[in-house]
C-alpha cells in the first residue's frame, strides 16, 4: 500500500458500469496522490471540474473495460518551466504503477490532457 504524506483528494463520482463501484473511490485517490506528488504539476488545481464522459470524478474520467482493464483520462494544469512532455511522462509511470500495484487492475491507457500552464 502506498504510504503518501500528502492529502489525498476525494472527489464526487457518477455510478460506474458493471458493479465497479468498490474501484471508483481507490483509483480516484490514487490519481490524484499521484497528480499531487508528482512534480511541475499544479495541485492547487486538482478539484476543478473536467468535462464528463463514461464514469467521472473531477480530474479523472475512468473506462472500464473486459478483464479487469481500465483506460484513463487525467486533467491537468502544469507549472510554467516545467517540461510539459517530462511531467507528463512521469505522471503516466506514476499513475500505472500505483494503480497496478494496488488494485491489481490492468491499466490500457493513461491520457494525460494538460488543460493550461500556471504562472505563478
Amino acid at each position: 500500500m502506498l504510504d503518501y504524506s500528502g492529502r489525498l483528494c476525494y472527489t464526487k463520482h457518477m455510478k460506474a458500469p458493471n458493479n465497479q463501484d468498490h474501484y471508483t473511490n481507490i483509483i480516484t485517490s490514487l490519481v490524484n496522490a499521484a497528480v499531487m506528488h508528482t512534480e511541475g504539476v499544479s495541485a492547487d488545481e486538482v478539484f476543478l471540474t473536467k468535462p464528463k464522459k463514461f464514469f467521472s470524478a473531477s480530474n479523472v474520467s475512468i473506462f472500464f473495460e473486459d478483464n479487469n482493464k481500465i483506460t484513463l483520462d487525467v486533467y491537468i494544469d502544469v507549472v510554467f518551466g516545467y517540461n510539459v512532455s517530462q511531467v507528463a511522462c512521469a505522471l503516466q509511470e506514476k499513475i500505472i504503477n500505483d494503480i497496478t500495484e494496488n488494485t491489481g487492475l490492468t491499466v490500457k491507457n493513461v491520457n494525460i490532457i494538460v488543460n493550461s500552464v500556471i504562472f505563478n
